[in-house]
């Protein structure tokens, strides 16, 4: 989301912001991440958001695909 107007993507590469080493998740709060995006976007005052289905929720995302 950026000030003037959405805008989507697919994110193929998320790093550690620290080492540069290539990561599958994101460990939430205090940890950094970079990613490698293909646009000409002025991004200052962007947010990135993910689209979810209707059933998609982030809490306890691993938790879905258990069995109970």
């Amino acid at each position: 989301m950026i000030p003037y107007g959405n805008q989507t993507f697919t994110l193929n590469n998320l790093m550690n912001s620290k080492t540069g080493e290539s990561i599958s998740d994101y460990k939430g709060s205090s940890h950094k991440v970079a990613i490698e995006l293909d646009t000409e976007l002025e991004l200052t005052f962007a947010i990135v958001m993910r689209y979810l289905d209707e059933e998609g929720t982030t809490r306890q995302p691993f938790a879905q695909n258990q069995q109970a």
